[in-house]
């Protein structure tokens, strides 16, 4: 008798695959701890979400590089989740996608062993060795807002509440509790200036959908399904991607297709009289009025100017 050893070393998964597989695995996560409806298909809120389109560019053009190994690694870590931390935040997660920004350099994708830490003066970060700074924000630590827009550095559970330079990670409201916007948690919602748990499919809301659980709109005063990819639409919050194009839900519009201020095109790309036109790539020929992709933080102005991922045409 022959006897045959396999031996299993993992299953690789392609970035298009991967994306699927972590939006369907954040989907069941969030339903697990009650954030979305367990009423949504999690299949069709896969299908709505593009994260294709700024991985796959910045993989071709070689600034990062993919382990196709650690993909099932990370979905599977996402699905299986504490429901207090945030999505894609484990270590099983970390190491899918290296880049290959050195320590001091704006983050972009940094190389193995170091962490992208934020600086307080804008919102982007470098490199550095120090994990520390990237560690999320316990209530009552600093924590970084532009002009009242909280940036999310803080633990879940808490939320960044002030301006710039005077801002503290703040415990979210419980339930029944007095409250402000945004303060409650996120299973909930202020309403009448109390912290109410958001309804569910068919339950009744008030005319807006932060009132309804994840995945779900207020649509004709009771909480209803958000529409998949294709669905009829009128308006993008309709629609899971929140975008709603001549009268049907659908993606990111890609290079070649047609847009318009209600269908952006992908990171990649720039609306130009109706059409998804391409940015350039660092180190090619721009025109001012596509821009570049840069996918990564650079300065545009001057120190302590803010920082962004899509880079002017310069």
């Amino acid at each position: 008798m022959v006897v045959v050893a396999v031996v299993l070393v993992g299953c690789q998964q392609s970035v298009d695959s991967y994306c699927t597989a972590r939006a369907r695995a954040e989907c069941k996560k969030e339903q697990r701890c009650g954030r979305v409806s367990k009423q949504v298909d999690c299949q069709q809120y896969a299908a709505s979400n593009d994260c294709l389109s700024e991985l796959q560019p910045a993989i071709d053009a070689k600034r990062v590089t993919w382990d196709a190994f650690a993909a099932n690694r990370c979905v599977d870590a996402i699905e299986h989740e504490a429901c207090d931390t945030y999505t894609g935040e484990s270590d099983a997660c970390s190491a899918l996608v290296v880049g290959k920004k050195k320590l001091g350099e704006f983050c972009g994708g940094c190389v193995a062993g170091l962490f992208c830490v934020p600086n307080t003066r804008s919102n982007c970060g470098t490199c550095q060795a120090d994990s520390s700074g990237a560690e999320r924000k316990k209530p009552g630590e600093a924590c970084v807002s532009f002009s009242g827009a909280p940036l999310y550095g803080c633990e879940r559970g808490s939320y960044c509440f002030g301006v710039l330079g005077s801002a503290v990670c703040t415990l979210r409201t419980a339930d029944d509790q007095a409250c402000s916007s945004g303060a409650c948690g996120e299973a909930s919602s202020c309403v009448d200036s109390v912290c109410r748990p958001k309804g569910d499919l068919g339950e009744a809301c008030n005319g807006r959908t932060l009132d309804c659980l994840g995945g779900l709109i207020c649509e004709n005063a009771h909480c209803a399904r958000q529409r998949a990819v294709g669905a009829a639409c009128d308006h993008a919050w309709q629609c899971l991607s929140n975008i709603c194009f001549e009268g049907a839900c659908t993606l990111s519009r890609k290079k070649g297709e047609t847009c318009d201020a209600s269908a952006p095109c992908v990171a990649t790309a720039t609306c130009i009289n109706g059409t998804c036109v391409d940015k350039a790539r660092p180190g090619e020929t721009c025109n001012p009025d596509v821009g570049c992709f840069a996918a990564e933080c650079i300065q545009i102005v001057n120190e302590g100017a803010f920082c962004t991922r899509a880079g002017g045409c310069l």
